[in-house]
Protein backbone atom coordinates (compact mmCIF):
# COMPACT_ATOMS: atom_id res chain seq x y z
CA UNK A 1 0.00 0.00 0.00
CA UNK A 2 3.06 2.32 0.89
CA UNK A 3 4.21 1.52 -2.47
CA UNK A 4 1.08 2.58 -4.37
CA UNK A 5 0.72 5.74 -3.28
CA UNK A 6 4.72 6.70 -3.17
CA UNK A 7 4.00 5.85 -6.96
CA UNK A 8 0.50 7.44 -7.11
CA UNK A 9 3.06 11.02 -5.48
CA UNK A 10 5.73 10.81 -7.48
CA UNK A 11 5.18 9.10 -10.67
CA UNK A 12 2.78 11.73 -12.96
CA UNK A 13 0.46 10.46 -15.31
CA UNK A 14 -0.54 12.37 -18.22
CA UNK A 15 -4.01 14.22 -18.01
CA UNK A 16 -5.23 14.77 -21.38
CA UNK A 17 -8.74 15.44 -22.93
CA UNK A 18 -10.41 16.93 -25.87
CA UNK A 19 -12.68 20.33 -25.63
CA UNK A 20 -13.78 22.40 -28.55
CA UNK A 21 -13.08 26.38 -28.07
CA UNK A 22 -12.42 29.31 -30.42
CA UNK A 23 -9.36 31.29 -30.47
CA UNK A 24 -10.56 35.31 -29.29
CA UNK A 25 -9.03 38.53 -29.19
CA UNK A 26 -7.92 39.29 -25.39
CA UNK A 27 -8.76 42.87 -25.41
CA UNK A 28 -12.42 42.20 -26.34
CA UNK A 29 -16.13 43.32 -25.18
CA UNK A 30 -19.84 42.69 -25.31
CA UNK A 31 -22.24 44.59 -26.76
CA UNK A 32 -25.57 44.28 -24.39
CA UNK A 33 -28.85 46.57 -25.14
CA UNK A 34 -29.38 49.23 -22.25
CA UNK A 35 -32.89 48.26 -22.00
CA UNK A 36 -35.23 45.46 -22.46
CA UNK A 37 -36.22 45.77 -26.06
CA UNK A 38 -36.74 43.91 -29.98
CA UNK A 39 -33.50 43.93 -32.38
CA UNK A 40 -34.99 45.38 -35.69
CA UNK A 41 -32.67 45.13 -37.83
CA UNK A 42 -28.79 44.80 -37.92
CA UNK A 43 -26.36 47.21 -40.05
CA UNK A 44 -25.86 45.61 -43.67
CA UNK A 45 -22.26 43.85 -44.30
CA UNK A 46 -21.77 43.08 -40.68
CA UNK A 47 -20.44 39.71 -40.19
CA UNK A 48 -17.87 37.61 -38.14
CA UNK A 49 -14.07 38.72 -38.78
CA UNK A 50 -15.42 42.16 -40.42
CA UNK A 51 -13.69 45.65 -38.93
CA UNK A 52 -15.95 48.43 -36.92
CA UNK A 53 -15.06 51.74 -35.95
CA UNK A 54 -15.73 53.04 -32.35
CA UNK A 55 -19.28 54.61 -32.84
CA UNK A 56 -20.50 52.90 -35.81
CA UNK A 57 -23.94 51.88 -36.15
CA UNK A 58 -24.54 48.21 -34.97
CA UNK A 59 -28.11 47.41 -34.15
CA UNK A 60 -31.61 49.44 -34.62
CA UNK A 61 -33.70 48.65 -31.92
CA UNK A 62 -37.21 49.50 -30.39
CA UNK A 63 -38.51 49.35 -27.11
CA UNK A 64 -42.45 50.63 -26.63
CA UNK A 65 -42.04 52.18 -23.63
CA UNK A 66 -38.84 54.45 -24.47
CA UNK A 67 -41.25 55.98 -27.31
CA UNK A 68 -44.11 56.27 -24.99
CA UNK A 69 -41.46 58.84 -22.99
CA UNK A 70 -40.33 60.23 -25.75
CA UNK A 71 -43.90 60.90 -26.91
CA UNK A 72 -45.15 61.99 -23.45
CA UNK A 73 -42.46 64.53 -23.41
CA UNK A 74 -42.69 65.76 -27.11
CA UNK A 75 -46.27 66.37 -26.46
CA UNK A 76 -45.53 67.65 -23.07
CA UNK A 77 -43.42 70.56 -24.79
CA UNK A 78 -45.63 71.08 -27.70
CA UNK A 79 -48.66 72.38 -24.81
CA UNK A 80 -45.69 74.10 -23.04
CA UNK A 81 -45.33 76.15 -26.28
CA UNK A 82 -48.29 78.85 -25.92
CA UNK A 83 -47.46 79.69 -22.52
CA UNK A 84 -43.89 80.13 -22.95
CA UNK A 85 -44.12 82.86 -26.06
CA UNK A 86 -44.16 86.17 -24.58
CA UNK A 87 -47.35 88.20 -24.40
CA UNK A 88 -48.08 90.58 -27.23
CA UNK A 89 -48.85 94.25 -25.60
CA UNK A 90 -47.74 93.26 -22.01
CA UNK A 91 -44.81 95.43 -20.97
CA UNK A 92 -41.66 93.48 -19.56
CA UNK A 93 -41.51 95.51 -16.25
CA UNK A 94 -45.06 94.57 -15.24
CA UNK A 95 -44.85 92.06 -12.52
CA UNK A 96 -47.63 89.78 -11.44
CA UNK A 97 -49.63 86.34 -12.44
CA UNK A 98 -48.56 86.40 -15.78
CA UNK A 99 -45.35 86.91 -15.36
CA UNK A 100 -44.72 84.40 -12.90
CA UNK A 101 -46.83 82.09 -14.80
CA UNK A 102 -44.77 82.60 -17.86
CA UNK A 103 -41.39 81.91 -16.13
CA UNK A 104 -42.97 78.88 -14.39
CA UNK A 105 -43.89 77.32 -17.97
CA UNK A 106 -40.10 78.40 -19.33
CA UNK A 107 -38.65 76.45 -16.68
CA UNK A 108 -40.72 73.72 -16.84
CA UNK A 109 -40.19 73.54 -20.70
CA UNK A 110 -36.31 73.97 -19.94
CA UNK A 111 -36.27 70.73 -17.70
CA UNK A 112 -38.46 68.66 -20.38
CA UNK A 113 -36.07 69.60 -22.97
CA UNK A 114 -33.11 68.41 -20.50
CA UNK A 115 -34.67 65.03 -19.75
CA UNK A 116 -35.80 64.65 -23.51
CA UNK A 117 -31.85 65.12 -24.49
CA UNK A 118 -30.79 62.63 -21.65
CA UNK A 119 -32.77 60.08 -22.96
CA UNK A 120 -31.55 60.70 -26.62
CA UNK A 121 -28.01 60.95 -25.38
CA UNK A 122 -28.48 57.83 -22.69
CA UNK A 123 -29.97 55.30 -25.50
CA UNK A 124 -28.79 57.03 -28.62
CA UNK A 125 -32.45 57.54 -29.38
CA UNK A 126 -34.02 58.88 -33.01
CA UNK A 127 -36.43 61.35 -31.54
CA UNK A 128 -38.47 61.61 -35.09
CA UNK A 129 -39.19 57.93 -34.73
CA UNK A 130 -40.09 57.26 -30.86
CA UNK A 131 -38.52 54.04 -29.18
CA UNK A 132 -36.11 53.28 -32.12
CA UNK A 133 -32.52 53.66 -30.77
CA UNK A 134 -29.44 52.52 -31.96
CA UNK A 135 -26.60 50.42 -30.43
CA UNK A 136 -22.83 51.50 -31.57
CA UNK A 137 -19.78 49.99 -31.32
CA UNK A 138 -18.19 50.45 -28.29
CA UNK A 139 -14.89 50.37 -29.26
CA UNK A 140 -12.49 49.79 -32.56
CA UNK A 141 -11.98 46.28 -33.45
CA UNK A 142 -13.08 43.31 -35.14
CA UNK A 143 -16.26 41.07 -34.44
CA UNK A 144 -15.80 37.60 -32.76
CA UNK A 145 -19.49 36.46 -32.47
CA UNK A 146 -20.70 33.54 -35.19
CA UNK A 147 -23.98 33.69 -36.84
CA UNK A 148 -25.65 36.95 -34.64
CA UNK A 149 -27.35 38.21 -38.13
CA UNK A 150 -30.30 35.47 -38.53
CA UNK A 151 -30.68 34.46 -34.65
CA UNK A 152 -31.03 38.63 -33.70
CA UNK A 153 -33.09 39.95 -36.09
CA UNK A 154 -37.08 39.96 -34.82
CA UNK A 155 -35.64 39.24 -31.03
CA UNK A 156 -36.99 40.62 -27.91
CA UNK A 157 -33.44 41.06 -25.98
CA UNK A 158 -33.03 41.75 -22.26
CA UNK A 159 -29.70 43.77 -20.97
CA UNK A 160 -28.53 40.85 -19.48
CA UNK A 161 -28.07 39.07 -23.19
CA UNK A 162 -25.07 39.33 -24.97
CA UNK A 163 -25.41 40.62 -28.62
CA UNK A 164 -22.10 40.63 -30.03
CA UNK A 165 -18.47 40.82 -28.85
CA UNK A 166 -16.03 43.10 -30.43
CA UNK A 167 -12.17 42.42 -29.95
CA UNK A 168 -9.22 44.99 -30.54
CA UNK A 169 -6.24 43.12 -32.27
CA UNK A 170 -3.74 44.53 -35.10
CA UNK A 171 -4.94 42.63 -38.19
CA UNK A 172 -1.65 43.97 -39.72
CA UNK A 173 0.99 43.20 -37.44
CA UNK A 174 -0.65 40.70 -35.23
CA UNK A 175 0.68 39.32 -31.80
CA UNK A 176 0.57 36.27 -30.17
CA UNK A 177 -0.04 38.16 -27.05
CA UNK A 178 -3.21 39.49 -28.58
CA UNK A 179 -5.16 36.18 -28.64
CA UNK A 180 -6.49 33.66 -26.30
CA UNK A 181 -8.01 30.27 -26.96
CA UNK A 182 -11.61 29.68 -25.10
CA UNK A 183 -12.19 26.31 -24.38
CA UNK A 184 -15.07 24.46 -23.56
CA UNK A 185 -14.42 21.68 -21.48
CA UNK A 186 -16.96 19.41 -21.07
CA UNK A 187 -18.83 18.70 -17.35
CA UNK A 188 -18.13 14.76 -17.50
CA UNK A 189 -14.26 15.75 -17.47
CA UNK A 190 -14.92 18.32 -14.66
Amino acid sequence: VVLLLLIMIFVPLPLKMEANGNMLAADRINVYSPIEATVVSVRPGLKSGSEVAKGQELFEMFDFKLGEQIRNLQGKLKGLEPRTKPQVGKEHGEKGGDQIAFLEAQIEQLVTQQQLNSLKARYNADLNRPGVFKLVAPKKGIILTDEFRDNLVGKQVRPVDVLISVGFTDKEQPKRADWEIKLKIPQKHI
